[in-house]
């Protein structure tokens, strides 16, 4: 697949890529609240993060993974709100 998709994905797959691998955080949130992203975020490659989507999950569950299941995991928290 080519096109300007590609290089959407390509250019956010970067700028995670750094949150994630260069500056070292664990946890990165993204808020879309116009829900712009919300098709792009299943076909990121970020190797060793997991995504996590708000919509589909609750919070107290999202929680108790991020802090007791998988306290040293990386994840990419998608929320569709502000």
């Amino acid at each position: 697949m080519t096109g300007p998709q590609t290089t959407d994905n390509a250019q956010i797959e970067a700028a995670l890529g750094r949150l994630f691998y260069t500056e070292n955080h664990r946890i990165v949130f993204w808020n879309d609240p116009e829900r712009v992203f919300q098709y792009t975020v299943p076909f990121l490659h970020l190797p060793d993060v997991k995504i996590m989507r708000l919509d589909q999950i609750g919070t107290l569950e999202a929680k108790i993974r991020l802090e007791r299941e998988d306290p040293t995991g990386r994840y990419l928290v998608y929320s569709p709100t502000e």
